[in-house]
């Protein structure tokens, strides 16, 4: 209503050209609609009422004709059904006699019926339809005047080809229009000096344009031998160029009954002139005597009989058609013979005493008597009424041109089948990224590209069904500048019908949504992106909402911490757990709902029941507040891990930390720590009472002056040794120190390892410290007793004898010492290892996290972290493996080589068919050995020859069995004379080394090439060193750097060794 109220509404709505009425449905008892209250009019159609009040009037009582002419009917029936009524009616009454388009259309619960008076384009319609009907009768006229005249009428083409004959005609040669039509005289039956001549007549008639007249002997198929009289006359164009030749032909054998014939014929063709429906007149000479016509024509020539005009000229009769061209062409027929055929052609009439312009199709045909005089038939029909009506036609069509063109969306007019583009403003052919030079051609030709999309079978089923068709965001894939262009468009294809109710054209209007389509696509993509960041993301996630605490989302993670499934979403979470009543949960949730603020919670026990089983775990959740548009919080998300393993960890590693402090205080170890980047130490309590100070007072430079002179540069050198990358970060070094204080000296032997990082720049520097005064005492008093006593060495027996045995318990003290720094080193790689599973944990969990939308730097930092840290586990586990070695205490047993290798052999099964290598096995011994320790080391060999390979040819690996030779044993260190050895070979084609490092390769975390060459920690041959020394042999290694290594192992057969 407050359109209808509104200023400029009533002004466009009053400018309409057409009807608008707006109106409310009129109820009955029954509730059913009988009549129509009207709400407002447009100026149109207060025109026809006056100015009498309208509004809340019933619409049959301002026109009471509606309900006679069921009008009113229809608009009930659109009222009810919602179906729009579109239809024309007579309308009589209010002082109105037109004919009207009604068009009603209902809009929720008012009615919008549009009017249009169609009464003088009706009346067109009506006028034109009876000038075809007419048009139709005079085809009629002339199929039958020339069918049934017994004259033969024919017309040749200039190839001397009948292009028509008449049933007189076809009856003489006997044949059907099928076999006459179209073919030549002499295919028709001529002779050939008759086709000679009548081709070099029609020839004559072409040229010159003139009548032929001759007499011509002819057979008749059923009168036998005839004799007839024929004429030729040129048939021209509208350019005045001869197209064809006209002949007529008739019998004169029997002149009388020609005559009569003739007679009938001119008393036929005056009362078909007369009785005909079309205008005709017949004229003689150049003066256009007038000396038949029929009253059509009187009427056109506004008279009332044919007395008026017969025997008179046209100038007498129609004075005012001097000078105008339709008279002119009536004398040019009249001279020359030619017919004249024109549409449209105007002629200035006087009317009821006015000057009138109308328009009529004539037709003017020569008509040649025997006598040789020659008339002019005149046939005329008035077309001023269509031909108006064409041209408002054209206009309304010009003014739908303008309307499409000047639309503020895209449009255009797709006219027939073919879909050819009639009309197309500048918007739709922007979004095309096309030009005018569209315009007439069809749309397939013009966007080849969319014959596998679904519009031009749309456009199809429009124009075949007459159903306007709509879509909203539909994609088209359109090729603008060479580039297949993506849009999306909002369009409507409505087809449009002609006077007959066919439809001759479709209106595409178009509106570019590509913009809306993809804010849309991308807001879909950005919510399909966070559910699957909840639902894949590898910690636990769901989201609360309610008051009641209801479970609205939660990933399979939650779902597995919960020990419940799906089912379980949508409802209050303490009646489907009812075992977190026992938490504070529901009172948290509570809190954050009235705050909104976030809370977290590390490492919290909850009890859970999971399949029946109560289940105690460990999490650090986070509750974060969901707000609303206001800011109101109407839930949260709660993001959780369980910690579980971590907690007992930690419980482990707290354990294995006492565990470690113990065996560090067992082996009376001091242990540091040397932060390179500040110079800053880390000491335990040992070393601080030995050196007598405390390290955070002072950096490790600070330490240098409190060693004895002699140690100090010696020691300075090997901490700066160490801590370059090429040294192994290894520092091994035996000093005095001064204690501040007491002054006490102290030999400590200092061990330690740097830490390097990726660049290899070192960051720490780790180590252990051992008080070994009194083994250096005792070594250094031995050795002055030794180098003073030699002389006396028989007399001093018994004193050597306790030296001897404060030695041995020296070494026993020094074995003791390296078990427990075994086991310390097999403790402290153990405790190593949990943080760096941590670090592994939420390297991966980050890298899952940031997905694709990680910086390309970042993607490169994470994948250095984990590279390092997987190194750094390898590493770990291989000093693990290698300080087993030395406290294995498992028992030797009979260990079958052959299925050691062969079982190792499967293991590599997948790398020796990447690489395709070949291993030759030959038969190897049985020994008594260490079964695990045998396994370990042909691992490593078998694994480095797989691994140490060139890329230019296969691997070939070679494992047997070899005699002993005499110096081989040289090499063994035993004390036993009769024991047995077995000697092993293992050659590979590899990459080799340089025979500098045959004896450092066996060195612990001795590398040869970078790891971004060749993956490993340099422990593997270290290991295999210390596995055959464990068991009393002895291993050697040859090569020539590029041609492969031969590694060479001696071990002992029996246990005694």
């Amino acid at each position: 209503m407050d359109l209808i109220n509104n200023d400029l509404f009533q002004t466009v709505f009053d400018s309409a050209s057409n009807g608008i009425a707006v109106m409310q449905a009129v109820y009955d008892d029954n509730n059913k609609v009988k009549d129509f209250s009207v709400l407002l009019f447009n100026a149109y159609t207060l025109n026809w009422i006056g100015d009498k009040p309208y509004k809340g009037r019933l619409y049959s009582e301002l026109f009471p004709t509606v309900k006679q002419t069921g009008i009113l009917q229809k608009f009930i029936e659109t009222a009810e059904t919602g179906i729009t009524a579109r239809f024309e009616q007579w309308y009589e009454g209010e002082g109105m006699n037109h004919w009207f388009r009604f068009t009603a259309v209902r809009q929720e619960d008012l009615l919008v019926v549009t009017t249009d008076d169609i009464t003088q384009s009706k009346q067109t319609e009506i006028a034109l339809n009876r000038a075809l009907e007419a048009a139709e009768k005079q085809r009629r006229l002339y199929d039958s005047i020339t069918n049934n005249t017994p004259d033969l009428v024919y017309v040749f083409d200039l190839s001397y080809n009948f292009i028509y004959a008449n049933k007189a005609l076809l009856n003489m040669w006997g044949k059907s229009a099928e076999e006459a039509i179209g073919r030549g005289l002499r295919e028709n039956g001529y002779e050939e000096w008759h086709a000679q001549m009548h081709e070099r007549e029609i020839d004559e008639v072409a040229a010159v344009k003139k009548t032929v007249r001759g007499t011509v002997s002819f057979p008749h198929a059923e009168l036998g031998s005839r004799i007839y009289d024929y004429i030729l006359v040129p048939v021209l164009n509208e350019r005045g160029e001869v197209e064809a030749v006209a002949g007529t032909t008739r019998d004169i054998t029997d002149i009388k009954q020609a005559e009569e014939k003739l007679q009938q014929s001119e008393t036929r063709f005056r009362n078909m002139i007369e009785q005909a429906p079309v205008a005709i007149l017949l004229s003689r000479g150049e003066d256009v005597v007038i000396e038949s016509i029929n009253k059509p024509m009187l009427q056109f020539m506004n008279k009332s009989s044919a007395d008026e005009v017969i025997g008179k000229k046209m100038i007498e009769t129609l004075p005012e058609l001097s000078g105008q061209q339709a008279l002119q062409t009536v004398i040019e027929v009249q001279k020359t013979g030619i017919s004249f055929r024109g549409d449209d052609q105007p002629v200035d009439l006087v009317i009821n005493g006015r000057l009138e312009r109308r328009y009529f199709n004539f037709s003017y045909d020569c008509i040649q008597e025997p006598s040789g005089n020659s008339a002019v038939l005149h046939m005329a029909v008035d077309v001023t009424e269509m031909l108006l009506s064409r041209k408002k036609i054209e206009e309304s069509e010009k003014r739908f041109r303008s309307l499409i063109e000047e639309a503020p969306v895209g449009t255009c007019l797709y006219v027939g089948p073919d879909m050819r583009i009639e009309i197309a403003n500048k918007i739709i052919m922007d979004q095309w990224g096309r030009g005018p030079e569209v315009i007439g051609k069809n749309m397939i030709d013009v966007f080849p590209e969319v014959k596998n999309q679904p519009f031009p079978e749309i456009l199809k089923k429009v124009y075949k069904t007459g159903k306007q068709y709509e879509q909203k965001g539909a994609r088209a894939d359109i090729m603008i500048d060479g580039k297949l262009k993506t849009s999306y468009l909002d369009f409507t294809y409505k087809p449009l019908f002609d006077s007959n109710g066919s439809i001759y054209a479709i209106l595409d209007v178009v509106v570019d949504v590509t913009s809306q389509v993809k804010a849309k696509l991308l807001l879909e993509e950005n919510q399909e992106f966070i559910r699957k960041i909840f639902y894949n993301s590898p910690v636990a996630n769901l989201v609360y909402v309610g008051k009641n605490m209801i479970l609205r989302e939660a990933n399979e993670k939650m779902l597995e911490i919960f020990g419940r499934d799906a089912s379980i979403i949508g409802k209050p979470i303490l009646e489907t757990i009812p075992e977190l009543r026992k938490t504070d949960l529901f009172e948290k949730y509570n809190e954050i709902l009235a705050t909104g603020e976030t809370y977290q919670v590390s490492a919290q026990r909850i009890d859970l029941i999971k399949d029946g089983i109560p289940h105690s775990g460990y999490y650090d959740y986070t509750y974060k507040a969901l707000m609303d548009d206001n800011g109101a919080a109407y839930g949260m998300i709660c993001i959780a891990v369980e910690v579980t393993d971590q907690v007992y960890a930690r419980q482990k590693e707290l354990e294995a930390e006492a565990r470690l402090r113990g065996a560090v205080e067992l082996a009376q170890l001091g242990t540091w720590s040397i932060d390179v980047a500040t110079n800053g130490l880390t000491y335990s309590d040992r070393l601080i009472e030995w050196f007598g100070y405390d390290p955070k007072d002072q950096d490790y430079n600070k330490v240098i002056p409190i060693l004895e002179d002699e140690d100090q540069e010696r020691v300075a050198k090997a901490v700066a040794w160490a801590l370059k990358p090429e040294s192994g970060g290894i520092y091994d070094e035996v000093y005095k120190v001064i204690h501040p204080i007491t002054g006490h000296k102290r030999i400590l032997h200092a061990q330690g390892k740097t830490v390097f990082d990726l660049a290899g720049n070192p960051i720490r520097m780790h180590g252990t410290a051992q008080d070994v005064t009194i083994q250096h005492e005792l070594q250094t008093a031995l050795e002055q007793q030794v180098l003073i006593r030699t002389e006396e060495l028989a007399a001093t027996a018994d004193e050597l004898g306790k030296t001897n045995e404060n030695l041995e318990k020296s070494n026993l003290r020094l074995v003791q010492s390296n078990e427990e720094l075994a086991q310390f080193a097999y403790i402290a790689s153990h405790d190593l290892q949990e943080p760096l599973r941590k670090i592994i944990t939420f390297s991966n969990l980050l890298e899952t996290s940031l997905g694709e939308h990680a910086a390309p730097n970042a993607k490169n930092y994470m994948s250095k972290i984990l590279n390092s840290s997987m190194r750094m586990r390898s590493l770990i586990s291989d000093v693990l493996n290698y300080s087993q070695l030395a406290k294995s205490e498992e028992q030797f047993k009979e260990v079958n080589l052959n299925e050691i290798v062969q079982n190792l052999i499967m293991d590599y099964d997948l790398l020796i068919e990447q690489k395709k290598a070949k291993i030759y096995l030959e038969d190897l011994p049985v020994i008594q050995a260490n079964p695990m320790q045998m396994a370990q080391l042909f691992r490593n060999l078998i694994g480095n020859a797989l691994k140490f390979t060139k890329k230019d040819r296969d691997p070939i690996i070679s494992i047997k069995a070899l005699p002993l030779e005499p110096h081989d044993i040289d090499k063994i260190h035993t004390t036993h004379s009769n024991a047995e050895f077995c000697k092993i070979q293992i050659t590979d084609n590899g990459i080799g080394f340089e025979a500098e490092y045959f004896e450092r390769i066996f060195n612990i975390f001795q590398r040869l090439h970078s790891k971004s060459d060749y993956e490993g920690t340099g422990i593997g041959l270290a290991m295999c060193k210390k596995i055959v020394q464990n068991h009393g042999g002895d291993i050697t290694a040859e090569s020539q750097f590029g041609e492969g290594a031969v590694f060479t192992i001696i071990l002992p057969i029996n246990s005694e060794v």
